[in-house]
């Protein structure tokens, strides 16, 4: 069994039971279907013929065994692979145009905002736009989810800006008011990126447009080798079983 060490797809959980009907339609055209088994409940690996910017689904599920992204089947550089059973028809689908990465306008700046020990911390900007607010890079090994352990304060009860809280540390893109924004617009630069399993436990690291950009690890100590210790979901990498790495993220410019 291999680790897949580079990424240039997403898959979603486009699962549907062989009995429940067709799956969700996808966004995208439809541009090849392949089958990929997992006979015997062992691994299995299908190549696919597509190249470029798609994604994967599963279009139709094949097996009694459900078939969940990350767990039983998940995808590598041009292809996917399945494990314990799971049986299905796969989708490759070519997004309908390539879309800009992040949020920008003619106010586009950072901010690095950090929770200390936990604590709660509040980092101050005037006329914050709240919907052009991303993250533009994850520091902490706690992951930072929005609404949970980092926002955007409007003024009301606090001052204008971004606050995180339960670790969360971040560095975040943002547009204030004045300057023209679009949700889709820029490129965001190539960065290398820390993750890491603590006492074992699953992590997740945060990776803007990740279907966008080609994730490889560059370091990492020995757990990391072992099958399925990382990975890249469709919002970033996740690591687990004490996996601390190093990985490389390189988006299309």
């Amino acid at each position: 069994m291999r680790v897949a060490s580079v990424l240039v797809v997403t898959a979603s959980l486009g699962i549907a039971l062989a009995a429940a009907g067709p799956a969700v339609a996808q966004e995208g055209e439809a541009v090849e279907t392949f089958v990929c088994e997992s006979a015997n409940d062992k691994h299995n690996e299908c190549n696919y013929r597509s190249s470029g910017v798609v994604t994967v689904h599963v279009n139709r599920q094949l097996s009694r065994t459900r078939c969940v992204f990350n767990e039983n089947w998940g995808t590598f550089d041009g292809g996917v692979w399945v494990d314990y059973g799971c049986r299905a028809e796969f989708v490759v689908r070519r997004p309908p145009q390539a879309r800009p990465y992040r949020p920008t306008g003619g106010s586009l700046k950072t901010i690095t905002c950090e929770s200390r020990d936990q604590n709660l911390r509040e980092c101050p900007v005037p006329g914050i736009v709240p919907g052009s607010v991303e993250v533009e890079r994850q520091l902490s090994s706690a992951r930072c989810i929005q609404g949970v352990s980092w926002g955007v304060s409007t003024g009301e009860n606090r001052p204008e800006g971004i606050w995180v809280n339960m670790g969360c540390r971040a560095t975040f893109a943002y547009t204030t008011r004045g300057g023209s924004f679009s949700p889709w617009g820029g490129t965001p630069a190539d960065f290398e990126l820390p993750c890491e399993s603590l006492n074992g436990r699953w992590t997740h690291c945060n990776v803007p447009s990740v279907h966008l950009a080609r994730v490889e690890q560059i370091a990492g100590n020995d757990a990391c080798h072992v099958y399925k210790a990382w990975g890249v979901d469709d919002t970033g990498i996740w690591v687990r079983d004490n996996c601390q790495g190093a990985f490389r993220v390189r988006y299309r410019h």
